[in-house]
């Protein structure tokens, strides 16, 4: 008998619990529903000039007889196109971007040749001062110097003379 007691008792306690989950559910129901028309009415946009001449903009109807117009929503967005346009600014951005580092590039390395063609004229024109003199002490690649010829004077003097026409445009 005790265990026909507990079983009762257990269902009726499992019946109140379900009955208790379907109420919860039902009032939350009940409460969205009524929520429901404000949301709906929310999307709805009302311009109306007040007593001092200021325009309104609300989402409610103005009080009372005020002379008002229903603004239209703006239009949906298409979520696909809109990320494909945004998709080609990033793309059409980065080639930009990869344009200016480019031209960035090219100018900073056209800056080094410019500076490399300055010294080296600077270097052939010191250099043709040098070779310009009669008597010239030349310094060898292992450091020794020795007294040109005049031979390899001319042939220096010429070839310096090649580099200032390369090197100082």
């Amino acid at each position: 008998m005790q265990t026909k007691n507990r079983n009762s008792v257990n269902r009726r306690a499992r019946i109140v619990s379900v009955s208790k989950l379907y109420m919860r559910v039902l009032v939350f129901l009940v409460a969205g529903a009524c929520a429901l028309p404000e949301y709906v009415d929310a999307t709805s946009m009302y311009k109306w000039v007040d007593k001092d001449g200021n325009t309104q903009y609300t989402q409610k109807p103005p009080p009372g007889n005020i002379e008002h117009s229903k603004l239209k929503p703006p239009p949906k967005i298409d979520s696909e196109s809109s990320q494909n346009a945004l998709n080609e600014r990033q793309n059409k951005l980065s080639e930009l971007r990869e344009q200016r580092q480019k031209t960035e590039a090219d100018k900073k390395t056209a800056a080094e040749e410019k500076a490399r063609l300055k010294k080296n004229c600077e270097t052939a024109k010191a250099n043709l001062a040098t070779y310009i003199r009669p008597r010239v002490t030349i310094t060898e690649k292992d450091g020794s110097r020795v007294k040109a010829t005049e031979e390899v004077r001319q042939q220096r003097l010429a070839e310096t003379k090649q580099r200032i026409k390369e090197f100082c445009k």
